[in-house]
């Protein structure tokens, strides 16, 4: 089902809802399957930088609100976003100081971060030792 319906993105990133019932079913309900999930992020593909948990105990969209708003693309995946070993984020305008106080939080905190080439694993936040391919 996974190479059929998904390919190399998440659940999240699929916006046709075509194929079957049950398949449609899952999308229908996948906001609820998103509030308890952390990812761990391995080629980042099947991961959105701002709008999954997987740095930190919450989104990036949340931690880094102000960023979030002004970035260039807010459905991203983090692989689009690390390019050459380099984090590139694109904002919409010029980043005020507080912003840029954000920014070097954030750049901390990407710190140390490499990609591979797996499949992101998704971990439910109330069961640490169940983990999950996306």
């Amino acid at each position: 089902m996974r190479k059929k319906y998904l390919g190399q993105k998440s659940i999240f990133q699929i916006k046709n809802k075509h194929g079957s019932q049950f398949w449609k079913s899952l999308l229908d309900i996948r906001q609820w399957y998103e509030r308890r999930r952390v990812i761990e992020v391995a080629s980042g593909k099947q991961t959105r930088f701002w709008h999954d948990c997987w740095l930190g105990e919450c989104p990036l969209k949340i931690q880094f609100h102000s960023l979030f708003q002004i970035s260039s693309n807010p459905n991203i995946e983090v692989a689009k976003v690390f390019v050459n070993g380099q984090w590139d984020i694109q904002f919409r305008r010029q980043l005020n100081e507080s912003q840029i106080e954000e920014w070097c939080r954030l750049q901390s905190l990407l710190e140390g971060i490499n990609l591979n080439n797996d499949r992101d694993r998704v971990h439910w936040a109330l069961e640490k030792s169940k983990t999950f391919t996306v």
